[in-house]
């Protein structure tokens, strides 16, 4: 009868040991502790070295070392053990099973006595590394030539020095090593010569924390050219790397399967030279398969001709990424993201817990979609929790483009938590284009059946930077313009400027949808020199087939920043519009417990809550304000369907909550006092995001 336990080994000098004992019985008068295996000592010659004593302890005196019989029995060609001494001599320590001989350890007693009368006879064995301390001799960068075969032992292949590497990747010419680790045991150091990346890989990579230096220098992909199945990549951290390629990435230029990269760092920079379309990442260049990027840094700049993201350029399957960051700026010429460049059409975006702090920016004027996370995410469900973006945005557009300082544009539904963005939103020149501090386009993808639920739901997240465009800019999201989809902003507050033509409002700038508006509020100031501006939303021009329904709801929000405008502007809602009475119904616009504490509303036609409207339009005001000034009115054009409570208040008003009936200042809303009161504000407001990204 044998039984299989794992013991507590003590190994001194940081060396690798595994073992194994096949029965815990021992004679009654003695117990086993451990063994210590130790260095005498380690030439500096590799090919040759005075290898481990072996030795042991225990918890009473009587196991001495004497009572063990040791032997080798793997690589006995390559090693050999004087007893006297318990010394073993390693000769050629990588044919030695990759650089480690397994020795054996047995008793020089009389076994005991197991159940049922068998005799059980315990042993350890060991495999012992060659290595000392944490670091093999002196392995210098390759030089181009040396090509050091790798044994397999247990589907594994062990790397401690680049000739080694330099085997492995002639090899993946012609083998994927589907199903097997290639495990770092060492710092690598490829010394620049020539194409060096594994062609094809399908297998584990253990990276051990081990540095990669000079490695696929002149690839035309990354470390791994192409990978496929089910591939992971752990603890690896690459030095330098991939300078051009079609598919570029520092790990993997292109995927076909599922791929997993974790505890991974990157500081080479991934230039795709290529004047061809291509797909540019700082981790993968492109996978067309599932994939997870948990707790990595990129620390390379990403630049690239066609699409580029800090993490990922495309994928085409569902990607995970959590606990991750980008510290470099990327550039591309259409698609940039700080995470991902695009998602196209994959079922799931999910990105929790992790931040870009890159500069991005395009080198294209024409269909350019840039995001401080995400620079497309198709037609895929996108979910973004406790994450942000903190690196500015900048392009200079020409035609119809998005930029946003999560997402630059979707067509699929997309759901942010907890999330914000604090870089600033610059689009140089536009004229169709949109920007938006979190989202810049939410758009309809023609000839694709439309998803269940809302477009857009963004809640507890907020934008502090500026945010500056043409037409469709807003502090939140820049254009909404797919009709058939509802955005819902809850819990959430603009305080960046807003700037540039016509078109924009403190939290959505165009809106062509339905959109309901709670809990938030812009305080940023909004400059522009057009019309059809509001300190919430600017514009909305929705055409339902259907009568009646709401399409603006604005509950316990407010604005407080300053409006400037040259036509249309309104405190909370700048132009409430439709395409056509006849064709598709009223246009039905709902304000419930908010106010416009804007100390300045320039324009031709203004109003305290909303600019203009069309007078077809059904609107409902309750329990609404704004702030006093000379014959401004609570709609600058139009009339309004019902109200209630619906005043206009001055500045020493607005500081008492007597004069806001029907308002919950329990729950709700609050009067801060210091450092002065000046209006209510949201209690939800104060709730700063939380995350773990300090940790990363």
């Amino acid at each position: 009868m044998f039984k299989s336990i794992l013991k507590t080994v003590t190994v001194s000098m940081s060396l690798i040991i595994l073992a194994c004992v096949d029965d815990g019985s021992m004679p009654s008068d003695t117990v086993m502790k451990d063994i210590i295996i130790t260095y005498d000592e380690m030439a500096v010659d590799a090919e040759k070295s005075s290898a481990p004593k072996i030795t042991s302890s225990s918890t009473t005196d009587t196991i001495k070392p004497e009572l063990f019989n040791w032997r080798i029995i793997g690589g006995e060609e390559f090693a050999d053990i004087d007893m006297s001494t318990g010394v073993i001599t390693v000769t050629n320590p990588t044919g030695a099973f990759g650089g480690r001989v397994k020795v054996r350890a047995s008793w020089n007693f009389i076994p005991s006595q197991g159940e049922g009368g068998e005799f059980i006879d315990p042993f350890i064995d060991a495999y012992v590394s060659t290595k000392q301390g944490s670091q093999f001799p002196g392995f210098p960068a390759w030089d181009g030539s040396e090509i050091t075969p790798v044994k397999e032992v247990d589907n594994r292949y062990d790397i401690y020095k680049p000739s080694q590497l330099a085997w492995v990747m002639e090899k993946s010419k012609k083998y994927n090593f589907d199903g097997k680790t290639i495990r770092f045991l060492e710092d690598i150091d490829m010394g620049s010569h020539g194409v060096q990346y594994i062609y094809q890989f399908a297998g584990t990579i253990e990276g051990n924390s081990k540095r990669l230096s000079n490695i696929g220098l002149h690839s035309v992909n990354g470390i791994i050219s192409k990978s496929s199945g089910d591939v992971v990549i752990d603890s690896l951290i690459v030095s330098s790397g991939p300078t051009n390629g079609f598919y570029a990435g520092s790990f993997v230029g292109e995927a076909t399967g599922n791929l997993t990269i974790r505890n991974c760092t990157n500081y080479a920079d991934v230039v795709a030279s290529t004047s061809s379309s291509t797909s540019t990442g700082g981790f993968v260049g492109e996978i067309s398969g599932d994939l997870i990027i948990i707790n990595s840094v990129n620390h390379g700049t990403v630049s690239s001709s066609y699409l580029a993201g800090g993490l990922v350029g495309e994928a085409k399957g569902n990607l995970t990424i959590e606990d991750s960051v980008n510290n470099k700026n990327v550039q591309g010429k259409q698609l940039v993201g700080g995470l991902v460049g695009r998602v196209d059409d994959g079922e799931k975006l999910t990105i929790k817990n992790s931040i870009n702090n890159g500069a991005l920016s395009s080198l294209e004027s024409n269909y350019v979609y840039i995001g401080g996370l995400v620079g497309n995410s198709g037609n895929t469900l996108t979910t973004i929790l406790d994450s942000s973006n903190t690196g500015n945005l900048t392009g200079v557009f020409e035609g119809d483009n998005s930029i946003g300082g999560l997402v630059g544009s979707t067509t699929n539904q997309l759901i942010i938590d907890n999330s914000s963005n604090s870089g600033v939103v610059a689009n140089i020149y536009d004229k169709y284009s949109s920007s938006g501090g979190l989202v810049g386009t939410l758009a309809e993808k023609y000839g694709v059946p439309q998803f269940p639920g809302n477009i857009l739901t963004v809640s507890n997240s907020s934008n502090s930077a500026s945010v500056r465009g043409n037409r469709h800019v807003g502090g939140i999201v820049g254009h909404h313009s797919n009709s058939a989809k509802t955005v819902i902003i809850s819990n959430s507050v603009n305080s960046g400027a807003v700037s540039g033509d016509q078109l924009m409002g403190g939290l959505v700038g165009y809106t062509n949808g339905t959109v309901k508006i709670d809990n938030s509020s812009n305080t940023g100031d909004i400059t522009a020199t057009g019309g059809d501006i509001g300190g919430l939303i600017g514009y909305s021009n929705t055409c339902f087939s259907s009568t009646g329904r709401e399409n603006l709801i604005v509950s316990n929000s407010f604005n407080s920043g300053t409006i400037r405008g040259t036509d249309i502007v309104g405190g909370i809602i700048g132009t409430g519009d439709y395409a056509d009475v006849g064709e598709c119904g009223d246009l039905a616009i709902s304000l419930t417990n908010v106010f416009n504490y804007a100390k300045t509303i320039e324009g031709v036609r203004k109003g305290g809550l909303i600019g203009a409207k069309k007078d077809d339009a059904n609107l409902s005001i309750n329990n609404s304000y704004w702030l006093k000034h000379d014959g401004l009115p609570a709609v600058g054009v139009g009339t309004i369907t019902s109200s209630t409570n619906v005043n206009e208040l001055t500045a020493d008003q607005f500081k008492s909550d007597t004069n806001f009936d029907g308002w919950d200042f329990g729950k709700i809303w609050e009067l801060i006092t210091a450092p002065e009161t000046l209006y209510p504000t949201l209690q939800v407001l104060k709730k700063k995001p939380k995350n773990n990204l300090d940790s990363i």
